[in-house]
């Protein structure tokens, strides 16, 4: 009797630490599951950019229409975005609407005004940065000839939150503003009457 209780005792504690075993082994293989990934700062809807604006024609201007004098001078000015984006996490698809105002020392009389609306995606990084792309076109007004058009633009940038509603960044955009060719004037082959210019923009952004 004895023996038949210590045998049976010995498979009661086999059976339990095989079991207390794979309990143990089960609450190890859910600790090794990936986490569920933590934002630093969660994407916002809406985004206001204030940009400071330098950059450069990189279309040729002329002295008095003077080709042998074509020369590409510097610009600078400033621009206000608005942007309202659709989604979360995953990725945002949105609008924006720009006003920009720019000109350069070398040519006084030149002011390139913009207002235009583009398709935005931008992307959140769980560490705050905040990458866009972006293409669009507007309404352009040259203030040296008095004369309206379009421009096209197109730009990639990037921005780093200090906290869910503030933080600085840097965009690149490319513009290209075509007015219509006064009487008189006669342009290259493949050429139009405008400007064509690439800027760095850079400033704080508000997120809400």
């Amino acid at each position: 009797m004895k023996r038949t209780f210590f045998i049976a005792s010995i498979v009661a504690l086999s059976a339990l630490s095989a079991s207390a075993q794979d309990s143990n082994t089960e609450y190890s293989a859910q600790d090794l599951l990936p986490a569920e990934k933590t934002y630093r700062y969660k994407p916002t809807h809406n985004t206001i950019r204030t940009n400071f604006n330098l950059g450069k024609i990189t279309s040729d201007v002329y002295y008095d229409n003077d080709s042998k004098r074509a020369y590409h001078p510097a610009m600078y000015g400033y621009q206000l975005d608005y942007e309202h984006l659709f989604g979360d996490e995953d990725g945002q698809h949105g609008f924006r609407i720009t006003g920009a105002v720019s000109g350069t020392s070398e040519l006084p009389d030149v002011t390139l005004i913009h207002c235009g609306a583009a398709y935005v995606y931008n992307y959140t990084t769980t560490l705050g940065w905040v990458w866009s792309m972006s293409a669009g076109m507007g309404y352009s007004y040259s203030h040296e000839e008095e004369e309206s058009g379009f421009g096209a633009v197109v730009g990639v940038g990037c921005d780093y939150k200090i906290c869910r509603w503030f933080g600085f960044g840097a965009d690149i955009r490319y513009r290209s503003d075509r007015f219509s060719t006064p009487k008189g004037v006669k342009l290259k082959d493949n050429e139009f009457y405008g400007f064509k210019h690439i800027s760095l923009l850079v400033g704080p952004r508000f997120y809400f």
